[in-house]
């Protein structure tokens, strides 16, 4: 319908790797004819951005409910009269996959490897700053990997 398109920018992996499909049918190549991106972060999309038939990967949307859960502990670990009403919180949620960090990733999300620093749940520290951060929560990368 639109042969000029060079980028698809879709709302998840599976999307992305349909417009993939249809733009294999007409003969073309993902990452070489036209620019895909995703949010997800599966072993799939990750392994896509290896190939590089995804130039972009976003993710860390499943990290949601460890963040609501530091911020309910953080409300019942507080004295009662101190406390202060919950209210809206903003948080940065999405993370770019960086390409130097793809395989680990990769690795973290084959085998359920993430790791998280106890220390998120007594810091009010947030962002890339927090220990509960994507990088954070990535298992050590191996000497001379990277």
């Amino acid at each position: 319908r639109h042969p000029d398109i060079r980028l698809v920018w879709a709302a998840n992996e599976l999307m992305a790797f349909g417009a993939m499909d249809a733009l294999r049918e007409r003969g073309g190549s993902p990452g070489r004819d036209m620019v895909f991106s995703a949010i997800n972060g599966t072993a799939l999309s990750l392994q896509a951005q290896l190939n590089g038939s995804l130039s972009v990967v976003a993710t860390g949307h499943f990290t949601l409910g460890g963040w609501a859960i530091i911020l309910l502990h953080r409300y019942d670990a507080t004295q009662p009269h101190a406390r202060q009403p919950l209210g809206a919180r903003t948080i940065d949620v999405l993370h770019l996959v960086e390409p130097q960090d793809t395989q680990r990733f990769l690795e973290a999300t084959r085998n359920e490897r993430y790791q998280l620093d106890t220390r998120a749940f007594d810091t009010q520290a947030s962002g890339e700053k927090s220990p509960f951060s994507l990088k954070s929560m990535l298992p050590p990368a191996a000497l001379g990997s990277q």
